[in-house]
């Protein structure tokens, strides 16, 4: 791991990593994702079912660095009751807190904050928002 790695990789964003919040499969899901990121080799899979237009449960497997880990494991823990459009309010804060130092987005999504470090590192702005990218693509597919 070289030194810019170290920096992203701060305890707190390890922590969220470890916790996997929503890990596992949905053997009864709406939609199913899978989205790769190819410059990394992360892969992320996502079931989700929806109760009308919100989320009613997510689960993941992910084969990942561990933003990628972190970040899911943030939807995992709080994306019950999500719609699309929060989903969306949620991405451009997190991607505009990456790309462009805005604040973190608020509660409860704060657990975010701890990609700050990641500001620096745009490579991996993709392995953090990659699992947002697949719950949008989830939404899509959950469109009448």
């Amino acid at each position: 791991m070289n030194e810019a790695d170290s920096d992203i990789y701060r305890t707190d964003l390890l922590r969220l990593a470890m916790r996997a919040r929503g890990h596992g499969r949905l053997a009864d899901a709406d939609v199913t994702v899978s989205l790769d990121n190819p410059l990394c080799g992360d892969r992320v899979d996502i079931d989700i079912t929806f109760d009308g237009d919100k989320i009613a449960a997510l689960a993941h497997e992910v084969r990942a660095c561990a933003l990628c880990q972190a970040s899911v494991s943030i939807l995992g823990e709080r994306a019950r009751g999500l719609t699309g459009d929060d989903l969306a309010t949620l991405t451009r804060a997190v991607t505009a807190m990456l790309a462009d130092d805005a604040p973190p987005p608020p509660a409860p999504w704060q657990d975010y904050a701890a990609f700050i470090p990641v500001r620096t590192t745009p490579s991996r702005h993709k392995c953090v928002l990659l699992p947002l990218e697949a719950l949008a693509i989830a939404f899509d597919g959950n469109s009448p």
